[in-house]
């Protein structure tokens, strides 16, 4: 095993090789374009993978045989046609300083965090690009299902399309990395529907772990999925489609070795976040990592560099100015002995100065109009109430910006700050009665579940409808009558569900499940005002499958 003291020499010499390799390549692109400065980048890039195959780093080493191939590629004598090309060579030696910069001594890093700079090495060379499960195999062999029942009848078919109609409901906005948490969700409940229809199909297993990857994923991803996984959700969809269209022969073929193995690998990504896929890995030893989804997260942040982490202290200390000031009122308003005029003044001139040092030089200007008013006050004023409100409007409308500007880099213009205060707080409070009704639903479909399993007991109902329309009261107050229908139809069915009036099977309630799920995503996009129609229709199809749903 190689020593500390070993590690520590050849860290030095990688980094000394990187430099050399990234001196040749710049000499080469803007001064001399000769044949000799193209050998040294090529000598300097094999001599790092050779370095980096010794010490057992995949991903270093194939991101180095990708430089290499890329660079005998492209034309020693034209270097200016492929601007492109060049850049990702560049920041691929960008990438391997930062690499050895933040890897510990003795600690090999995962090779996934390089596979996007490996990928677009590859892509400048027009080969496809790697899975993101590429440097893991799993010895996993798919049980065919004996009998088996591939033949879709009329009730599965319209069940088939009804699930993939979901699934794509959800795979639209996890593509344009909107709404990804309740998208992924949503993909995962469909892809459990489908896993359920096809049980007896020959290769139901692959479903099983399609299903199974899926939930992983919606449980553990955060942000917009990345390129990969995009592309995997987009494969699923076109075996849906395959099924749909060809029916038994599709069924009855065997799943591309690569697509189950990037299920395998998802799963044991994600393992220790779904007690399913904890069990299922019991079962299937083999079907293991030596590291979680969130370990490599935490990677791939060092990778991101120092801009994300200095954005994200900066916020912490604007949040807590924020606090400070949300405390020195919370004094004022109680009418309490310990508050001073003079140093609310101070925290908000501190906080409009940090603010426009930043960039977000509208909420700066609110808070400093915050400040004009405050500085005339005495020290021990007692302010009015519709003083502190103003302050508070304020304080909210410039945290929101706040916010924005971590999550997506975005400064609030003046154009933006014509709105203000007023435009922040009904945000808030839309938001507070968006959780109050998904709470609800979730309440609701738990309660479903329970009566399931109880034998129909339906004192699990009892508060079902109660619960129901509290919802129905948000949707109102968001202006979604199209969301009124749907919740309207499933309070009568479950008034009629409690009374007797109605039987029901449990592919029935199912669906009465799968009605709830839309409607949760649907409210989703109501934060946006985006009123996804597509999902209306799927929560319509599925109300369309119960008895006397129609309200009296």
């Amino acid at each position: 095993m190689t020593s500390k003291a070993t590690l520590n020499a050849l860290k030095a010499e990688l980094e000394k090789t990187v430099k050399s390799a990234e001196q040749a390549l710049e000499q080469y692109l803007t001064v001399s374009q000769n044949m000799e400065d193209w050998q040294r980048s090529v000598d300097a890039f094999q001599q790092l993978r050779g370095t980096f195959a010794m010490l057992e780093h995949r991903g270093a080493t194939l991101l180095c045989e990708e430089a290499v191939q890329l660079l005998q590629y492209l034309p020693v004598e034209s270097p200016d046609d492929y601007v492109v090309e060049f850049e990702a060579l560049t920041q691929a030696l960008v990438l391997l300083q930062k690499y050895l910069e933040f890897q510990e001594v003795g600690r090999v890093p995962y090779p996934e965090i390089l596979l996007p700079t490996i990928n677009r090495l590859r892509r400048a060379r027009r080969v496809s690009a790697l899975r993101e499960g590429c440097f893991h195999t799993f010895d996993f062999h798919l049980s065919p299902c004996e009998p088996a029942r591939n033949d879709l009848d009329r009730n599965r078919l319209r069940l088939l399309r009804k699930y993939r109609h979901m699934f794509q409901a959800g795979l639209l906005y996890a593509l344009r990395g909107e709404r990804s948490r309740s998208a992924l969700s949503y993909m995962a409940l469909s892809l459990r529907r489908i896993e359920k229809l096809l049980t007896e199909a020959r290769w139901a297993e692959f479903w099983v772990l399609v299903a199974m990857a899926a939930e992983g994923i919606a449980r553990t991803q955060e942000g917009s999925l990345g390129r990969a996984r995009r592309q995997w959700f987009s494969q699923i969809d076109r075996a849906l489609r395959q099924v749909l269209q060809q029916g038994a022969p599709a069924l009855a073929k065997a799943p591309p070795r690569a697509l189950v193995q990037d299920c395998l690998y998802y799963i044991a990504l994600t393992a220790d976040a779904a007690p399913r896929l904890r069990v299922y890995q019991q079962q299937h030893p083999g079907i293991r990592l030596r590291y979680s989804s969130g370990q490599l997260r935490e990677q791939e942040q060092l990778m991101a560099g120092p801009g994300q982490s200095v954005l994200h202290s900066l916020s912490e200390a604007l949040q807590e100015e924020f606090n400070n000031i949300k405390d020195t009122m919370d004094v004022a308003a109680v009418g309490g002995e310990d508050f001073s005029a003079y140093q609310l003044r101070d925290q908000l001139g501190q906080l409009a100065d940090t603010l426009e040092m930043v960039g977000l030089v509208s909420p700066a200007n609110v808070m400093r109009r915050m400040w004009e008013q405050v500085r005339n006050w005495p020290d021990n004023a007692v302010p009015r109430a519709e003083e502190l409100m103003r302050i508070a409007d304020s304080v909210l409308y410039s945290e929101s910006a706040l916010s924005r500007l971590n999550l997506t880099g975005h400064r609030v213009t003046s154009e933006d700050s014509q709105a203000g205060a007023q435009s922040a707080y009904l945000h808030q409070a839309r938001v507070a009665v968006l959780d109050e009704m998904e709470t609800g639903l979730s309440v609701c479909k738990r309660a479903v579940s329970a009566f399931m399993d109880s034998q129909r007991d339906v004192l699990h109902l009892a508060n079902v409808p109660a619960t129901l329309r509290g919802v129905r009261g948000g949707l109102v107050f968001l202006d979604a009558p199209e969301g009124l229908e749907i919740l309207d139809e499933c309070v009568h069915f479950v008034d009629q569900l409690k009374s007797g009036a109605v039987q029901v099977t449990d592919a029935q309630l199912d669906a009465f499940a799968d009605a709830l799920s839309s409607l949760e995503f649907f409210l989703e996009g109501l934060l946006s005002g985006q009123q996804n129609r597509d999902v209306i229709r799927v929560a319509r199809s599925s109300l369309n499958q119960l008895p006397a749903v129609g309200v009296g």
